[in-house]
C-alpha cells in the first residue's frame, strides 16, 4: 500500500503565504512599470533595473511552484487542447537562442533573447500566485494603462512641440544625414507614441488592454464602472492618436472572432461578420483612410519581398536573429525604405531563424489562442474542472494552505504601495521620463522638473487605488486581447519589443488562470522544493551578473557617445556660434574623461583622448557578445577625428582595419575604412607620391561596400572616385551608367548627390 504524502507543515505554509504576498507584489509592479521604460537601449538604467526586478520574480515564482503543486488537468478535447503552451514556448526560444550564436549581431540579439525569456518565464513562474490572486494583476496592468495615458498627455501637451523646436534650431540635432529626415518627419507627425519606440507599438498595447477594460466597463456597477469606463474612453482616444490602422483593424478583428465564438447561432455569426465588413467598407470609403492604407500596405509588401528573398536564399536556418536588419540592404528592392525589421513577426522568424521555427511559433500562438477560446456554452468559467488524483488529499487555496482565501485590504495596500515605490524609485530616483519632464512648464529648473515627477508618481499611485476593488475580466476578454496583439504582429514587429512582450504574457496567463476552476494544491516534495529553489537562485544570479556587465558596458558606450558627438560637431562647426558651441561639447567630454578643458578644437590632447576612448570601446565591443553599438562610437570617433585633424588620419587606420575584419557584413565599417583609404589615396596624389596601394584598397573596399547595399547610389559615387584615384576609368563609366538607370526606381534619400 503507497502512503500518502503528508500535508505541509506550518513552516511551508508560512514560506508559502509569505512567497505569495511577495509574489502579488510583483503582480502589480511589473506590469505597472513595463510601459514607462523604452527598450530600444538594452544597457539603459531602466533596463538593467527591470531585468532585475523580472529575474526576481521569476525567482519568487519558481519557489512557489517548488512548494506547491497543482492537479494536472484530465487530457480530453482535442489534440491541440492537450498541448501545453509552454512545452512549444521552450522549444521556440531554444531555437531562438541557438539563433542568437549564429546571429551577424551578437548583442543585440542575446539582449532580445533574454528579454523575452524572462517576460515570459516570469509569468509562466508567477502562474500560482496570477490564480490566486487575479485582482492584484488587474491593477497592475490598468496602473501601467494610466500611467501611459499620463505619458501621452505630456508628450501631445508639450514634448513634442519642444522636439520640434529643439530641431528647428539646431538641424545638426541628428548627426547621421539618413536619419535625419526621418527624425524630422517624426517630430512634425500628429501621431503619438508616448514611451514606447514607435506609435504601432503603442498601439499593440493598447488593443491588447482594450478588450479587459471593455470587459469591466460592462459587468461592472456604480462607482468600478465610471473608473473603467473612463479608462476605456481614454485608451480609444490615445488608440486614435497612434494612428495604427493595422492595430484598429487588429482590434475589431479580433473582438468579431471573440463574439462569433461566444454567441451561438449562425444568424447573430452572420450579424457579427457583416458589421465588420460595413466597418471596413465605410473606412475605406474615406480618402484620407484609404490613401494611407494603401501607402502603408505598398511599403510593407516591399518588406515582405525582401524576407521572402531571404527565406530563398536560407530557408532551414535563417541568417540568426537579428539578421533581417544586416541581410535586408542586399536583398530589399530598390523603391522600398529603409527598415530594420520584416514588420511581419511570422515572416521575421523564417528570415532569422528558419521556416522550420517559423512553423513552430505559429503553432505555438494556435495553441495558446486555442487554451484561450471562450465557448459559447460557458457563462463563468471555461475549461477543465481539474480533479485531483491520488492518495493525498488536496489542501485548497482557501483552505489555509498557500493563499489563504482571497486576498486582504492590508496584502492589497502592501502589494499597491511595493508597485507606488518601485515606481517612485524608477521615475524620481533613477530619472526615468526626465528628459520628458524636461519640456515640461519650467521643467529646465531641476526643483520643477522634480516636482513633475513627483506629481507623475502621485497621479499612477491614486489610479492604482482607483482600480483596486475592480474583478478579473472574463476569459473571453483576455482571450480577445491576445488575439489582437498576435494579429497585429502580422503587420508589424512590436513583439521585438519588450514593453509588448510582458504586458502580452500576463494577459494571457491571467485568461488561463480564470479558466480554470477553484484552486486547488498539495505540497511540492523535498526534491521538488529543492530544484525550485536552486532553479530561482540560478536565474536571479545568472541575471545579476549580466546587468553589472551590461552597466559597465553601458557606462563606456555613454562617455564613447558623448566623446563621438562633441567630435562631430567639432568637425562640422563653421561659424563662430557653432565653434563655441562645439568646444563645450568637447570640453564635457574631456572632462567625463577626466581630462583638462582642451585650448583649442584641434589640440593635440583631444587626439590622445580620442585614440584612448577608441582602444577601449574596440576591446569592449570584441568581448562576449560582440555589440555593434559599441563599435559604432569607436567608429564614429576615428570619421570625426580624421575630419576635425587630417594629421590623424593614419592613426585612426589600424582601428578602422579591426572594426572591418570583425563586421564583414556591416558596411558602416567598410565604408569608414574605405574613406579612410581614399583620403590617403588623396593625399598621396597631392604630395606626387607614385604609391597607388591605396587608392586600390579605397576602391576595393568600396566595391564591397555596394554589394551590400547596392541601390544606395551615392554610395556608387564613392566607388566612381575611388576608381579614378585608382585609374580604373571603365569602373567609374560603369557605376555612373547604373546610378542613371536606378535613380528613377529608388527611394529618393538612397539617390546620389549630384545629377549624373
Amino acid at each position: 500500500m503507497i502512503a500518502a504524502p503528508p500535508l505541509a507543515t506550518p513552516a511551508e505554509l508560512r514560506l508559502q503565504r509569505g512567497l505569495v504576498r511577495v509574489g502579488g507584489a510583483w503582480l502589480v509592479i511589473l506590469p505597472l512599470l513595463r510601459p514607462l521604460i523604452w527598450s530600444g537601449e538594452a544597457t539603459d538604467l531602466g533596463n538593467l533595473f527591470y531585468l532585475v526586478l523580472l529575474a526576481a520574480a521569476f525567482a519568487t515564482g519558481l519557489l512557489c511552484r517548488g512548494l506547491a503543486v497543482e492537479p494536472r488537468e484530465p487530457m480530453v478535447g482535442s489534440p491541440w487542447s492537450r498541448l501545453q503552451p509552454a512545452w512549444l514556448g521552450a522549444a521556440v526560444l531554444a531555437a531562438a537562442a541557438w539563433g542568437c550564436w549564429r546571429s551577424p549581431l551578437p548583442a543585440a540579439a542575446w539582449a532580445l533573447w533574454t528579454a523575452w525569456t524572462l517576460h515570459l518565464g516570469a509569468a509562466w513562474a508567477l502562474w500560482p500566485v496570477i490564480r490566486a490572486r487575479p485582482g492584484l494583476l488587474v491593477a497592475g496592468l490598468l496602473g501601467g494603462l494610466a500611467g501611459e495615458l499620463l505619458v501621452l498627455v505630456g508628450q501631445g501637451s508639450w514634448e513634442r512641440a519642444a522636439l520640434q523646436r529643439a530641431f528647428r534650431e539646431d538641424p545638426n540635432l541628428v548627426g547621421r544625414d539618413d536619419l535625419r529626415e526621418q527624425f524630422a518627419v517624426r517630430v512634425a507627425s500628429w501621431r503619438l507614441e508616448g514611451s514606447f519606440l514607435l506609435a504601432n507599438t503603442l498601439a499593440a498595447y493598447l488593443i491588447t488592454l482594450w478588450p479587459l477594460l471593455a470587459d469591466l466597463t460592462w459587468r461592472c456597477r456604480g462607482a468600478a464602472r465610471w473608473t473603467a469606463g473612463t479608462l476605456l474612453a481614454l485608451a480609444t482616444v490615445a488608440l486614435a492618436c497612434s494612428g495604427s490602422k493595422a492595430g484598429i483593424l487588429a482590434l475589431l478583428v479580433a473582438l468579431a472572432v471573440t463574439g462569433i465564438l461566444l454567441i451561438p447561432g449562425w444568424r447573430w455569426r452572420a450579424a457579427i461578420v457583416a458589421g465588420l465588413l460595413a466597418i471596413c467598407a465605410l473606412a475605406a470609403l474615406v480618402p484620407w483612410v484609404r490613401t494611407h492604407a494603401v501607402a502603408s500596405a505598398d511599403v510593407r509588401l516591399g518588406y515582405w519581398q525582401a524576407a521572402g528573398a531571404m527565406i530563398a536564399e536560407r530557408p532551414w536556418c535563417g541568417f540568426g536573429v537579428n539578421g533581417f536588419e544586416s541581410a535586408f540592404p542586399r536583398l530589399k528592392p530598390a523603391w522600398v525604405e529603409d527598415t530594420i525589421f520584416a514588420h511581419q513577426e511570422t515572416l521575421q522568424a523564417a528570415a532569422d531563424l528558419g521556416v522550420p521555427v517559423a512553423f513552430a511559433l505559429l503553432a505555438w500562438w494556435a495553441v495558446l489562442l486555442v487554451r484561450l477560446r471562450p465557448r459559447a456554452a460557458s457563462a463563468g468559467h471555461a475549461g477543465f474542472s481539474p480533479k485531483p488524483s491520488g492518495a493525498a488529499p488536496p489542501q485548497s487555496m482557501a483552505g489555509g494552505g498557500l493563499l489563504a482565501g482571497p486576498a486582504g485590504a492590508a496584502e492589497t495596500l502592501g502589494a499597491l504601495g511595493a508597485g507606488s515605490a518601485a515606481l517612485a524609485l524608477l521615475v524620481v530616483g533613477l530619472g526615468q521620463l526626465g528628459s520628458g519632464f524636461a519640456s515640461y512648464p519650467c521643467g529646465d529648473l531641476p526643483g520643477v522638473r522634480l516636482g513633475w515627477a513627483v506629481g507623475f508618481v502621485v497621479l499612477v499611485a491614486g489610479a492604482l487605488l482607483a482600480v483596486r476593488r475592480l474583478p478579473p475580466p472574463r476569459p473571453a476578454a483576455c482571450f480577445a486581447g491576445v488575439l489582437a496583439c498576435l494579429l497585429h504582429a502580422q503587420a508589424d514587429f512590436h513583439l521585438h519589443s519588450a514593453q509588448v512582450v510582458g504586458v502580452l504574457a500576463l494577459v494571457a496567463m491571467l485568461g488561463l488562470a480564470q479558466q480554470r476552476g477553484a484552486l486547488e494544491v498539495r505540497p511540492g516534495s523535498p526534491r521538488r522544493q529543492l530544484v525550485g529553489a536552486i532553479a530561482g537562485l540560478a536565474v536571479l544570479i545568472a541575471v545579476l551578473a549580466g546587468v553589472v556587465l551590461s552597466s559597465q558596458r553601458g557606462e563606456l558606450l555613454r562617455e564613447g557617445r558623448g566623446l563621438a558627438e562633441a567630435l562631430r560637431r567639432c568637425s562640422q562647426a563653421g561659424t563662430a556660434e557653432q565653434r563655441a558651441a562645439a568646444q563645450q561639447y568637447l570640453d564635457i567630454a574631456l572632462e567625463r574623461a577626466g581630462q583638462p578643458p582642451a585650448r583649442s578644437l584641434r589640440d593635440e590632447q583631444v587626439a590622445v583622448v580620442a585614440l584612448a576612448a577608441m582602444g577601449a570601446l574596440i576591446a569592449e565591443g570584441g568581448r562576449f557578445p560582440a555589440d555593434r553599438d559599441v563599435d559604432h562610437e569607436a567608429a564614429a570617433i576615428a570619421v570625426h577625428l580624421a575630419g576635425l585633424d587630417p594629421r590623424q588620419l593614419d592613426a585612426v587606420g589600424p582601428f578602422l582595419e579591426v572594426l572591418a575584419a570583425r563586421w564583414p557584413g556591416e558596411l558602416l565599417y567598410i565604408q569608414a575604412l574605405g574613406e579612410q583609404r581614399r583620403r590617403v589615396a588623396e593625399r598621396a596624389r597631392q604630395r606626387r607620391q607614385g604609391s597607388t596601394q591605396a587608392a586600390h584598397e579605397a576602391q576595393t573596399l568600396a566595391a564591397r561596400v555596394v554589394a551590400l547595399y547596392p541601390t544606395r547610389l551615392y554610395l556608387r559615387e564613392d566607388l566612381i572616385a575611388a576608381a579614378r584615384l585608382a585609374g580604373d576609368e571603365a569602373t567609374a563609366q560603369r557605376e555612373i551608367a547604373a546610378i542613371r538607370a536606378l535613380t528613377p526606381l529608388v527611394w529618393p534619400p538612397n539617390r546620389a548627390k549630384r545629377d549624373w
